[in-house]
């Protein structure tokens, strides 16, 4: 993973936001030649897109403030944030606002967040 830090994060969710006419594939070409990324990376953040545009990011809410298993590797912060969208859910880091991977979020369940306002536990195998 590239190490990213905040303002390189804001600048690339800025992109996102402002650019409808792109095409997800001109968009992950743009953004693994203009920040550090890889293709993998940039495909990453292209496919949260939609939640970036304006019309979306205006129905985001965040419901909680967690502490985190493993620190941020971008900027090694040790919180989280539940953010809840109409159709989805993710966890963003507090400092850089970098959203977790898949494999991480798979590691909490919303619904015991919605239960127990005081955190999300890791779901028991």
């Amino acid at each position: 993973m590239t190490k990213l830090n905040a303002k390189i994060i804001y600048w690339i969710k800025a992109t996102l936001c402002n650019d409808e006419i792109a095409s997800d594939e001109e968009m992950v070409s743009y953004l693994s030649k203009a920040a550090p990324l890889t293709r993998a990376e940039a495909q990453a953040w292209v496919e949260r897109r939609m939640y970036y545009l304006g019309g979306n990011a205006a129905l985001q809410k965040m419901i909680a403030v967690l502490p985190r298993h493993q620190a941020c590797p971008h900027c090694a912060a040790t919180q989280m944030k539940v953010i809840l969208y109409p159709s989805t859910w993710w966890l963003e880091c507090v400092q850089c606002g970098d959203v977790l991977p898949y494999e991480e979020k798979r590691a909490f369940s919303l619904n015991r967040a919605l239960r127990n306002p005081t955190g999300l536990h890791p779901v028991e195998n």
